[in-house]
């Protein structure tokens, strides 16, 4: 339901009337912009309701708006932001808030860009023509400050407010750097990153849970953007790729110079082979194992080679050429050997090291 902030907004701007009338937009309306079964005869009739009708209808309007905004929402609001989505919507209509860039920008996880684009709804139609309303204006940026504040530090509402009074408070109220880049964050930022740079979709595949699981890709990602576009967080490495034509192309180009770090870290080349070797000595199963069929592939090249070596096909080695080839296998496995053992060792110390 919404709160008493909400409810002392939508209350400010709708205002209450008992009778039935025309609204700015010609909508037979009654109480606090109902609209739901008045007519243009009641209008004209006249048609009046009881102070406590208005309360009852205002109150079964708002549970039908909360849920309407609600089935829109991916992202949880907390109940300021809830409150004014509600006022918002109940004013552009739930198809407008839908579509609108204040939804998208929520659910990108950034708060400052969905109030300010709040202000982008400020006009009505005047004879076919799309005119500013000075109380449009007003009304998204009382709503823009209640979505911004937060929830146990609510002051009365001001009967005026600037939208750039609002977003600079906000904005000075954020505490630079950004949190580190955490799963949540990556949620939020990371789809938008992907859409303009579609090579990252190898790592991060579209309606996957691969964002959820490489952080460390998504966080390579993130710098190798940060740096080419000078940005100083997530947030605004997303503004800059939706508002600038050159950004996306610009770090296209720099993932691409960088695309060995991010597959490793992504799970892919070595240490992916060696994660998904792990994991199939783990359930005892060698043949999802890549080293186990790396190594398949290759043991016909070693009878080979031992073949030849051994004179059975091929022209013959000589003794040197021979010995030489038999020392270097020589060496070759016993390197391998102390290789492993050293870096099982090394492992074991670094596991068991708090």
């Amino acid at each position: 339901m919404i709160n008493a902030a909400g409810e002392e907004l939508l209350s400010r701007s709708e205002g209450t009337r008992l009778t039935a009338y025309l609204c700015p937009a010609g909508i037979p309306t009654i109480g606090r912009g109902h609209t739901d079964g008045i007519t243009h005869q009641m209008v004209r009739d006249g048609y009046t309701i009881t102070p406590g009708q208005e309360r009852a209808m205002f109150a079964q309007d708002m549970q039908q708006w909360e849920r309407d905004v609600l089935a829109c929402l991916k992202r949880k609001p907390n109940e300021n932001q809830l409150a004014a989505f509600i006022c918002f919507a109940y004013n552009i209509g739930i198809g407008g808030f839908k579509g609108s860039t204040a939804l998208k920008r929520f659910e990108a996880g950034d708060d400052i860009g969905c109030a300010d684009a709040m202000k982008l709804w400020n006009k009505i139609t005047v004879d076919g023509i799309k005119v500013v309303s000075n109380g449009l204006v007003t009304r998204r940026a009382a709503e823009a400050a209640l979505f911004l504040t937060p929830v146990g530090s609510m002051a009365p509402m001001p009967q005026q407010v600037e939208f750039s009074d609002i977003i600079e408070a906000a904005k000075s109220k954020q505490e630079p750097p950004m949190l580190p880049l955490l799963p949540a964050i990556i949620s939020a930022f990371l789809p938008a990153l992907v859409d303009a740079v579609p090579k990252l979709t190898e790592i991060f595949p579209p309606g996957s849970e691969t964002a959820q699981r490489n952080v460390k890709a998504a966080t390579i990602a993130f710098d190798i953007a940060k740096q080419t576009l000078s940005a100083a967080n997530e947030q605004e490495v997303v503004e800059k790729l939706r508002t600038d034509p050159t950004a996306a192309a610009a770090v296209q180009k720099a993932v691409e110079e960088n695309w060995f770090a991010l597959k490793e870290s992504g799970g892919g080349g070595i240490e992916g082979a060696g994660k998904r070797d792990a994991a199939a000595a783990a359930r005892g199963d060698m043949l999802q194992s890549p080293s186990f069929w790396v190594a398949m592939a290759l043991l016909p090249l070693v009878y080979m080679i031992a073949g030849t070596v051994a004179g059975f096909w091929g022209m013959p080695f000589s003794e040197d050429v021979r010995s030489a080839i038999a020392n270097g296998l020589v060496g070759m496995i016993i390197g391998s050997l102390a290789g492993y053992y050293f870096g099982q060792m090394t492992s074991r110390n670094r596991t068991t090291t708090p």
